[in-house]
C-alpha cells in the first residue's frame, strides 16, 4: 500500500486557508494573540529567569561556554514573546489580522532558536563592557533596550529590563518557579 498524499486532495487556497487557521491557533495559544500578557506567555516567565541566573553566573564568574536549552514551538514562541522581540510580541485584538505582526513560520517554524550571546572588550574587568546580541532563528532581533550599537545591547540594561519584567509580575529571580506556575491563571 503507498502513502496518499493528502495535499493533493485540496487546492492551493484551501491550503493556504488550512495554513492561516493554524497559525492563527499558534498566534492565539502559544504566541501574544489578543494579549501578550496572558497566561499563554507567562508561562516563559521561569525560562527567562533561568536564562538570567545562568548568564549571571557566566558573567560573574568569567566563564565561557555554551548553555544549551531544547525544547518545542511551545517553548520558543511563548519565551520571544515575553521577551518582546521584535516580529514576536504583538497582540492583536482582531484574529483576522494576526499575520500582519506576527508571521508563525518565522518563530515557530523547525528548527527555530534564541540565542544570547555575549561579548566582553579584552582585559576589562567593568560590567558596563558586557554586551549582548539576541538572535532569533540567527537573525539580530531588537528588544525595547535602548542602544546605539544595535545589534549589541549593554547586559547590565536588558539585564534589569527583564529583571523589571519578571519582577512585575509578582516573582523575583529566587522564587520558587513551580510554584509561580502552579499558580498562573
Amino acid at each position: 500500500m503507498s502513502d496518499v498524499n493528502i495535499f493533493s486532495l485540496l487546492t492551493k487556497s484551501e491550503l493556504q486557508n488550512l495554513s492561516l487557521v493554524d497559525g492563527a491557533k499558534d498566534f492565539l495559544v502559544k504566541g501574544p494573540g489578543t494579549n501578550a500578557d496572558g497566561i499563554q506567555v507567562r508561562n516563559a516567565l521561569p525560562l527567562l529567569a533561568d536564562f538570567i541566573k545562568t548568564s549571571d553566573n557566566a558573567v560573574q564568574n568569567h566563564e565561557s561556554g555554551a548553555w544549551l536549552r531544547f525544547a518545542h514551538a511551545e517553548t520558543i514562541a511563548p519565551l520571544a514573546t515575553f521577551m518582546e522581540l521584535s516580529g514576536a510580541a504583538e497582540a492583536d485584538t482582531s484574529i483576522f489580522n494576526y499575520n500582519q505582526v506576527w508571521n508563525v513560520s518565522n518563530i515557530m517554524g523547525y528548527s527555530r532558536n534564541i540565542q544570547w550571546i555575549f561579548y566582553k572588550k579584552t582585559n576589562s574587568n567593568r560590567d558596563d563592557d558586557i554586551r549582548l546580541k539576541i538572535l532569533l532563528n540567527e537573525i539580530p532581533v531588537h528588544i525595547p533596550v535602548a542602544t546605539t550599537e544595535f545589534p549589541y545591547y549593554n547586559w547590565s540594561e536588558v539585564r534589569r529590563f527583564y529583571i523589571t519584567k519578571i519582577k512585575d509580575h509578582g516573582v523575583n529571580l529566587t522564587d520558587n518557579m513551580y510554584q509561580y506556575l502552579l499558580g498562573l491563571n
